[in-house]
């Protein structure tokens, strides 16, 4: 039996270097591929990364306007504010994220197959991949995101939970500091401790969390204090809200901002067909006409925004729905004409076409499965079952997600990226917990034998 078991643990030592190793193999060769046909892309908001870069480096403050966090502009700084080194970390980072899937997966079904196919999926899922060579957060944030759930899953089993609790404390104030959109994601982990954790640790584990997290990010909170008399972690808020708001701004009182703003909404929805945005055409003849600083607009346009929710919850909530919605469309931000040959890009651009069918159809299967995890989670008390805390833990994090960008945020769908790869493989979890591949095969065999019938 003692051989036995070790000739089985043997093998499946092997089985695993060996996808580890191809897997690493295509990660990188998908890379190089892509370096040799590709390019750095900057975008408008890459220029406010690399403005407070060099803001850290001088320690000059005077014209900082607390729109960015320090994480991803210290990035730039490691990579010497070139985006060819920026594209190259962003790549490790990438290259990481697969393999942290890949062992993720492994330690929750022993399937080697399964941890290949997420850590694969992960680098060939074009909007992933591409997404690295765009001078822009969502890949920093879709490895640290993932990395965290890693932590969590480590912390669940874990005999010494201090240094697991430590690190998933670190990785979200990370996380926050690089996107504040997933500000909520320390405290939600803090929350799921609660709920999966009993005696000492059910203290112990969340105040050390709360530690690791609230120390960095209240330290940067504070510092927007010091520095602009605003206590948040982006002055970003006003600006944001009115990308809902701005959608019926004619209902607020008569204004210059509100005049002001109408006119360029009307010449954005010409251009593009909806208003999201538009606050950042308007912005300087608003602060022009009306005196406000950067940080007093945003003020202004939080409070504006707020008014308008309560006195018109239907359109602020119909404007959620579809900000919702728009989470789940699978973009891609790329853009094909840096690719050196349009018959690469051609071929591309049809493959992304094939992808993102499938990443929305992926995306409807996670709504479908997520909900049936949450029913049995409310009903029968699932999260006493170890085998679906992990899944539990993606699926509360994708939803919440979805929902926070939703409410605060409208129009800008690169928000789903960091989560893509992890509702994938939240699929593929809860997939085999419900054994959908032997749904599946008794489908096939139904068909198969009523098509012979016919």
């Amino acid at each position: 039996m003692i051989k036995e078991r070790e000739s089985i643990l043997l093998s499946e030592r092997q089985a695993v270097c060996q996808g580890l190793f191809w897997l690493l193999g295509i990660c990188i060769l998908v890379r190089v591929f892509l370096w040799i046909v590709y390019a750095p892309v900057i975008w408008p908001d890459t220029g406010t990364y690399l403005q407070l870069a060099g803001e850290l480096v001088r320690l000059d403050f005077s014209e900082y306007d607390g729109t960015r966090t320090p994480v991803y502009p210290l990035l730039l700084l490691l990579a010497g504010k070139n985006p060819f080194g920026v594209w190259f970390l962003q790549s490790v980072l990438g290259v990481s994220a697969s393999l942290l899937l890949f062992v993720l997966v492994f330690e929750q079904t022993r399937k080697v197959s399964l941890a290949f196919s997420a850590g694969t999926i992960h680098s060939l899922a074009l909007n992933e991949l591409l997404f690295e060579a765009n001078l822009l957060t969502e890949s920093v944030s879709s490895f640290l995101l993932i990395f965290s759930v890693f932590i969590f899953s480590k912390l669940l089993v874990s005999e010494r939970k201090f240094w697991p609790a430590v690190g998933l404390g670190g990785a979200s104030s990370l996380l926050a500091l690089t996107h504040p959109l997933f500000a909520f994601v320390g405290p939600l982990y803090i929350l799921l401790a609660i709920l999966f954790f009993r005696g000492r640790n059910r203290i112990c584990i969340p105040l050390i969390v709360l530690l690791c997290f609230a120390l960095p990010v209240s330290g940067w909170i504070g510092f927007n204090k010091i520095t602009l008399d605003y206590a948040g972690i982006t002055t970003f808020m006003g600006y944001n809200l009115s990308n809902h708001s701005g959608g019926f701004i004619e209902r607020a009182p008569p204004s210059k901002l509100r005049d002001i703003y109408l006119r360029y909404r009307e010449k954005k929805v010409k251009q593009s067909g909806n208003h999201s945005m538009t606050i950042f055409e308007a912005k300087g003849e608003i602060m022009a006409a009306t005196g406000l600083s950067h940080v007093d607009l945003s003020r202004k346009l939080a409070r504006l925004s707020l008014q308008l929710f309560v006195e018109h919850p239907a359109l602020y909530l119909q404007s959620v729905f579809k900000s919702w919605v728009s989470f789940w469309v699978a973009p891609n931000y790329w853009k094909p004409t840096k690719i050196i040959s349009p018959t690469v890009a051609a071929s591309l651009e049809r493959l992304w076409w094939v992808e993102q069918g499938l990443i929305r159809v992926m995306n409807l299967l996670f709504i479908f499965f997520a909900a049936g995890l949450i029913v049995k989670v409310a009903l029968f008390q699932g999260y006493a079952e170890p085998a679906l805390r992990v899944p539990l833990v993606i699926t509360v994090l994708i939803i919440v997600t979805s929902l926070v960008q939703a409410l605060f945020e409208y129009g800008n769908t690169r928000y789903s990226i960091p989560t893509q790869s992890l509702m994938i493989t939240f699929i593929l979890l809860f997939g085999r917990q419900i054994k959908v591949h032997r749904w599946l095969g008794i489908v096939y065999v139904r068909l198969k034998s009523n098509w012979f019938q016919a």
